[in-house]
């Protein structure tokens, strides 16, 4: 019965997935029994017809499956079949009933059997059905003797793209790694007897002819399709000493690829690192490796190739490697002469977000503002906002205003309402470009849009689009944005965290005594109020302070100070050198006020248990921030506590700033700290000139 039920299967996927549907569903209502061959039959024969698989026919089949036997071959196909399958109750509980059979089968996996159930998992989610398969699966692959082909390195790695950073998932890694080292060495094994010179022999012409037969034959190094598919595979994994190793392994065979590599097999590459935060030198040995194959590369990108493999790129542009592989997709940009989609121009975009300081940049932005001049889609709201937000490590120049300008129509056009979190990125991206017409147009364009949100913002989201308005001076337009922005703060009802303060209020250090300000500052005060759970550190306190240098001693700048004064007062940790010059430079523009005098007491207390010596300009900016505060017994502690850094610090004091300084001590009413700060300051000051002297004969 079951044979004949396994060819009736066969001959209606023949004649179409149609014919192969209607057969299942009939087997599902008449509940016929299927065996684990049948079963492997109808999940393979649906590989590329997942509609067939419905959650009621996955549930039929699993529960068939329950009563039978199922071998490597039959779980490999079965695996196979699930290939487009989402995950659902249904796809888990038939991976569930196929892990069991796994553990139970004793037949040994080859490769392919082993590369197609892993394959089979690329639409799946991680959980512990998922797992169990994994965990049931490893020790197959473990003990699978034959050399993996190409393929199967390919297919097995490519089918964990959605598996998350799991043990288990790590631990298949680490396995299959284990597997492509093995092609390595076999590689290297043939490489090292093919050139081995040929020498008189009784019985042999030469030491080649009897070394031969020893060696496993054929090719075993990785074509660019199995490169592609297995660091794609590897994209919801972050830095993890499996993933660098597995590309520190694959870099091998990258060099010794036969055929230039696909574009698409760039791309996949490339995007498969887009969990990586960090470079390693198997990463940069990675990307010197994909950097000539890109060169030796013929095909044409398509926008899409780019797009995917500069969002991989997203957190690594850090190193002269990557930096590499931008150019090269600079030039592929160029030649690219297809229009670039509203996908292709959000993602490209975003991906730039670590290449701030690289020379390559500024090629890659023009290239860039040409397609998006170009392109006549609307981008949504998540494309505006991580087009901006790869802006955020660049700093203010041609190629960046131009970018901007391209991208303030797109956001004009814009007819989705922006979410909490484009609005955001958005903003935050432009936290180091200065204060220019390009960027008042940007923030004039999105102030509608975020009168027009209606969704509550987020603290992270609050303190990311206020801390994109550092570099932003008072104007109608930053004050018209602000004005907005100060009710999605009040409404706010989640709990704040330090960072999210600390950001907000590090972000209006440009913008300069005005109304909106101030109504800032009075909806932040509960919420600073309302942040019990978390311990304020040195940076939190420093940041916020740093923020208010252009604010004077109004009652709602006083209200905050009196809350930080408070937040200082409970952190224990030490306070850095560039912590301490911050949080007094903050009040540069502030008058004597008791809220004042509270936080100069607590940072009089941070600078004295500071062991970190601080530098001349840490001790300029300090005395800067102190400048109008008046005689006070807490100045004076101030002054007492910067006087030992001034001994200690072995920088050059001399210069318009500490003649300044002094002269503004001598006016003060006199006592022992004051002097005793203005006779540091002199003796330092002529050290350094006497030195500077020195030096220049």
């Amino acid at each position: 019965m079951f044979i004949a039920t396994n060819k009736e299967i066969i001959h209606a996927a023949s004649e179409g997935s149609k014919s192969l549907q209607y057969l299942v569903v009939q087997m599902q209502s008449e509940q016929r029994p299927l065996n684990g061959i049948n079963i492997a039959t109808i999940l393979h024969r649906s590989a590329w017809s997942p509609q067939i698989l419905s959650p009621s026919i996955l549930t039929f089949l699993a529960e068939s499956l329950k009563e039978h036997e199922l071998g490597a071959q039959g779980i490999g196909n079965a695996l196979y079949g699930l290939r487009a399958v989402k995950s659902t109750p249904a796809s888990k509980a038939l991976i569930a009933a196929i892990a069991q059979k796994m553990k139970d089968c004793l037949e040994d996996f080859n490769s392919q059997q082993i590369g197609n159930s892993l394959y089979g998992l690329q639409s799946q989610r991680d959980c512990k059905e998922v797992r169990e398969l994994l965990q049931a699966l490893e020790p197959k692959i473990i003990k699978c003797a034959e050399p993996f082909s190409s393929q199967a390195i390919g297919n097995s790695l490519y089918g964990l793209q959605s598996l998350g950073d799991s043990l288990e998932v790590k631990k298949v890694i680490r396995v299959i790694t284990d597997k492509l080292e093995h092609l390595r060495e076999i590689e290297e094994t043939n490489v090292a007897v093919s050139e081995l010179p040929f020498l008189r022999s009784s019985q042999h012409d030469s030491l080649h002819a009897a070394v031969k037969p020893k060696v496993v034959q054929g090719s075993y190094k990785l074509d660019g399709q199995a490169i592609g598919n297995a660091v794609y595979g590897v994209q919801s994994i972050g830095d993890a000493f499996e993933v660098h190793n597995l590309l520190g392994v694959l870099t091998f065979h990258l060099e010794r690829v036969a055929n230039p590599l696909k574009a698409q097999e760039v791309a996949n590459a490339l995007y498969g690192l887009k969990a990586q935060c960090k470079t390693s030198p198997e990463i940069n040995s990675f990307f010197r490796a994909m950097t000539n194959q890109m060169k030796r590369c013929q095909e044409i990108f398509r926008p899409q190739h780019i797009a995917n493999a500069l969002f991989g790129l997203r957190w690594l542009g850090d190193s002269q490697e990557a930096q590499g592989v931008l150019a090269a997709l600079v030039e592929k940009a160029r030649d690219c002469r297809e229009t670039f989609d509203a996908q292709a121009i959000g993602n490209a975009m975003y991906g730039l977000q670590s290449f701030g300081k690289s020379p390559e940049m500024p090629q890659m932005l023009v290239v860039l503002r040409s397609k998006i001049e170009h392109s006549r889609s609307f981008l949504s709201p998540q494309e505006l906002g991580n087009s901006l937000y790869g802006l955020r490590t660049a700093e203010d120049c041609p190629e960046v205003q131009g970018i901007l300008v391209s991208l303030l129509p797109k956001i004009q056009l814009c007819k989705e309402a922006l979410d909490a979190q484009a609005i955001s990125n958005a903003l935050y991206g432009l936290h180091s470009l200065g204060d220019t017409p390009a960027v008042r147009g940007i923030l004039e364009a999105l102030t509608p849009k975020v009168e027009q949100c209606k969704e509550m913002f987020k603290p992270q989201a609050v303190g990311n689009a206020l801390y994109g308005l550092q570099s932003i001076k008072g104007s109608t337009q930053s004050r018209g944005l602000l004005a907005k922005l100060v009710p999605k703060v009040e409404q706010c009802t989640d709990p704040f965290k330090p960072q999210n303060l600390a950001n907000a209020l590090y972000g209006i250090q440009s913008l300069g005594e005005c109304k909106e300000v101030r109504n800032l500052l009075k909806v932040l005060k509960p919420k600073l109020e309302e942040c019990h759970g978390h311990c304020f550190h040195g940076q939190n306190i420093a940041n916020s302070l740093y923020g208010m240098q252009l604010l004077g001693a109004s009652e709602e700048a006083r209200g905050i100070l009196e809350l930080l004064a408070q937040k200082m007062e409970q952190c224990r940790q030490e306070f850095q050198a560039q912590e301490v010059a911050n949080g007094f430079y903050g009040l540069r523009s502030m008058s004597d006020a008791p809220e004042v005098r509270l936080v100069v007491k607590q940072l009089a207390l941070k600078t004295k248990q500071s062991k970190q010596p601080m530098k001349a300009f840490h001790i300029r900016s300090a005395l800067h921030g102190l400048r109008w505060l008046g005689d006070s017994d807490e100045v004076w502690s101030a002054f007492a506590a910067l006087t030992s850094k001034v001994h200690q610090c072995d920088d050059k004091f001399f210069g318009p700033a500490v003649e300044g300084a002094i002269a503004r001590l001598k006016t003060m009413q006199a006592s022992p700290e004051v002097e005793g700060l203005i006779d540091a300051l002199s003796i330092v000051k002529r050290s350094s000139c006497q030195k500077e002297a020195g030096g220049s004969e």
